[in-house]
């Protein structure tokens, strides 16, 4: 599994540079930019990915609370020795319900100074684990291929995420190229306990709790802290901060729209 969504600017450039050696070559951007939810539709639905049994429930059996949902919001990412020339982008997450049965379509830009800088393309769970994703560079004009979840040794469901809690995820992913390596990485997510939704995001209904998640890669070693904040109104999981050995990234959410 890869890390999720915004933490994509952090660690899967550094996972995929190895992932990719020798095999598949960068993809161009233009059909993301031209059509995003086109494109995610066509790449990253669950009825287009292959997903591992025991991921994803039956359709209509792990609903959300929505059909879109778009967070607005600016992060701050910043050099592991915390330097003052920190930089700061903004960020549009759209999450599309893929079918009651725990998938979301994520479809994330972020933005430098108003342009557009880059962008990434998920099929998730909840929000915490995603079995398919894509990341772009846009000043490069080119994307990094779609590294999918080949098998999985452990995948918790989020039907009904309690207090105090483990849930963890552990899986192969790899590209679609036959000389492309798999690689294993184990995501293991602990739940605090309930606060009022309200406190997160102004407006927000029903409650919400903080998932303190940690990646190790196959041989034990921890590769990236991650908190989200979990809103059981959506049964969605929102990103917050994703902390590495590259550096640390804080999300501020601003607002969050639902349709």
């Amino acid at each position: 599994m890869v890390m999720r969504s915004i933490s994509a600017k952090l660690a899967v450039p550094i996972i995929l540079s190895g992932v990719l050696a020798g095999c598949a070559g960068p993809v161009q951007v233009k059909p993301m930019v031209a059509d995003p939810e086109g494109y995610s539709a066509t790449n990253f639905s669950s009825a287009r990915v292959v997903v591992p049994p025991g991921v994803l429930a039956s359709p209509g059996a792990e609903r959300l609370g929505f059909k879109r949902l778009t967070v607005y919001g600016e992060s701050l990412v910043a050099g592991a020795e915390k330097k003052p020339d920190a930089v700061k982008v903004t960020y549009e997450t759209t999450y599309i319900n893929d079918g009651n049965n725990g998938a979301v379509r994520i479809i994330e830009q972020t933005f430098s100074n108003g342009l557009p800088s880059g962008m990434s393309f998920e099929l998730n769970y909840h929000g915490v684990a995603n079995m398919a994703i894509q990341v772009a560079a846009l000043r490069n004009q080119t994307a990094h291929p779609i590294m999918f979840l080949r098998s999985v040794k452990a995948w918790d469901s989020l039907a009904d995420v309690r207090e105090n809690s483990v849930y963890s995820f552990e899986g192969s992913s790899s590209i679609r190229d036959p000389l492309a390596q798999s690689f294993l990485r184990n995501r293991h997510c602990e739940s605090q306990t309930f606060y009022d939704a309200n406190r997160f995001i102004q407006g927000t209904p029903g409650r919400a709790i903080d998932l303190l998640c940690t990646d190790f890669n196959s041989n034990g070693v921890k590769q990236t802290e991650l908190k989200f904040v979990w809103l059981t109104a959506y049964n969605l999981a929102i990103s917050t901060r994703v902390t590495s050995a590259r550096g640390t990234l804080e999300n501020q959410v601003e607002r969050i729209r639902v349709d």
